[in-house]
């Protein structure tokens, strides 16, 4: 769904919204942030299926540019300033639990190239001493020795996204073919707190934590001569 205002009056913008969503048993080559595109057990491609890892359900990106009207005979400083948005906002994208050590006793041991096994989702109580994680309400367990869990492939949806980037513009005229253009450039204007992929291992006591984030605001002034 989109819509647009073409330009009129010094001002146009366009948003667009998409509600999609994307399966499949392997999404890349190689590993990703979120997955390994590696089977856990190369006998059950089937237990491979499901969202892919670029499954984004909900996106949002609207941007604007307004020119700065001035009134006839304004002083040149006043002249010629034009301010630019685009708001990006979207859900989370998808990871698989795993467990960190070769569980299973076939080969699992992760790096790029082999699977991580993946624990069992547990639906009702479990021993006191079996090693669990939480993450969105879901309990994890790590499933008995020799065996695959029945976790699915990125089946856990990080957290979401959401940014603001303006910019503030001057043109100045240098004759009839040349110009020098000011510009000002803020990104995540408001400082919003971004989170990376939380950790996805089971067996580690920071699972389920986004250990690090995406940059806070950042500022940059550039400038542009054309000739």
């Amino acid at each position: 769904m989109a819509v647009e205002r073409p330009y009129a009056r010094g001002l146009a913008f366009k948003a667009g919204y998409t509600w999609a969503t994307s399966e499949d048993d392997t999404s890349s080559f190689l590993a990703t942030d979120g997955d390994d595109n590696t089977p856990q057990n190369s006998r059950d491609f089937a237990a491979e299926w499901g969202p892919s890892g670029f499954d984004v359900r909900h996106r949002l990106v609207a941007s604007g540019t307004w020119n700065v009207p001035a009134s006839q005979g304004a002083p040149a400083v006043l002249r010629h300033w034009q301010v630019s948005g685009i708001l990006t906002a979207q859900s989370g994208r998808p990871f698989t639990p795993r467990i960190s050590f070769d569980n299973s006793n076939t080969g699992n041991t992760g790096g790029g190239t082999f699977a991580y096994d993946r624990p069992n989702v547990v639906s009702g109580s479990v021993p006191p001493d079996a090693h669990t994680g939480t993450y969105d309400g879901e309990v994890f367990a790590i499933a008995p020795q020799y065996t695959f869990g029945n976790a699915g492939r990125n089946s856990l949806t990080g957290p979401g996204y959401a940014s603001l980037d303006l910019s503030v513009s001057k043109r100045m005229a240098l004759g009839s073919s040349r110009a020098l253009e000011l510009r000002l450039e803020i990104f995540n204007v408001l400082s919003r707190q971004n989170l990376n992929l939380p950790d996805s291992f089971v067996d580690r006591p920071t699972f389920g934590q986004s250990l690090s984030a995406q940059p806070a605001r950042q500022a940059q002034l550039a400038a542009r001569f054309t000739f």
